[in-house]
């Protein structure tokens, strides 16, 4: 850490990992050696974290923190100017495109061209940031302070009847959160009335891909670093893993049938 002039934030020894039996320091906030006396106020918090690990808050001071973002509205495109502009951009277009160096080339001139020429025909706004979650409510404000009570109860008596009570008053912010999720995912449904806004909603889930494949662990120990390697790893351990799996299925088959005369008991 000092070779790469790093350090921790970590300002008390205090746990940030509790289970039933134990507790223990186990995350550490690392940061840069030069933004050390930026971050301030570090300490674990007692809020409900729904895992063992607790969430941890500090402060961060500094000049020039962003409040807005610039968006660019593509509805508000000008047709003509974009034209007008694509053309003048692409009057000094390379001639020779060849040899692949040369068509690397004249691919970043044309990609530019046309990101020039967007920039100048849409017009751009000045968002803000909205950080309130649109499924938080009420009840469960209500529900997560009961979990902290409870937990700071349990932490403190270390009984098994309120360790219980805790972790089930865990479990059941779990499910109000997962509901109110749910029902906040069909109020936005249900106010989908133009084609345009389906449409919309069906560009964004199909842009996730969840059936694709992730990191792999390799034979080696270590863990492959791209869709390529996993899928290679896979095969190459698919093929053993099943074959074994037969064999043992096979072995297991076989000496049920086997009768007492083919073992030599009588």
């Amino acid at each position: 850490m000092n070779e790469n002039e790093l350090t921790w934030a970590n300002e008390r020894a205090e746990p940030t990992f509790a289970t039933r039996d134990r507790s223990e320091v186990l995350d550490v906030t690392i940061i840069s050696a030069n933004d050390k006396t930026a971050i301030n106020g570090w300490r674990v918090m007692d809020d409900p974290s729904l895992s063992d690990h607790k969430f941890v808050s500090y402060r961060l001071t500094g000049n020039g923190l962003t409040t807005f973002r610039v968006a660019n509205v593509t509805r508000s495109l000008d047709k003509e100017r974009y034209l007008k502009t694509l053309e003048e951009n692409l009057r000094e277009a390379p001639t020779r495109y060849g040899t692949p160096s040369e068509i690397d080339e004249y691919t970043d001139f044309i990609t530019n061209a046309v990101k020039n020429a967007e920039n100048v025909a849409v017009s751009n706004k000045r968002r803000g940031f909205n950080p309130k979650l649109p499924w938080w409510n009420p009840d469960l404000d209500a529900t997560r302070l009961t979990c902290k009570r409870l937990r700071t109860k349990a932490q403190r008596t270390k009984t098994r009847r309120n360790k219980l009570n805790a972790k089930r008053a865990e479990s059941k912010f779990k499910k109000e959160i997962a509901e109110a999720k749910r029902n906040t995912w069909k109020r936005i449904c249900g106010r989908l009335q133009k084609a345009q806004d389906i449409a919309r909603m069906n560009k964004i889930l199909e842009s996730t891909d969840e059936k694709s494949v992730g990191l792999v662990q390799k034979p080696d120990g270590t863990m492959t670093r791209n869709l390529r390697e996993s899928i290679e790893t896979l095969d190459h351990e698919t093929p053993r893993i099943t074959t074994q799996t037969r064999t043992r299925k096979v072995r297991r088959t076989a000496n049920e049938h086997v009768t007492p005369a083919q073992t030599g008991e009588r």
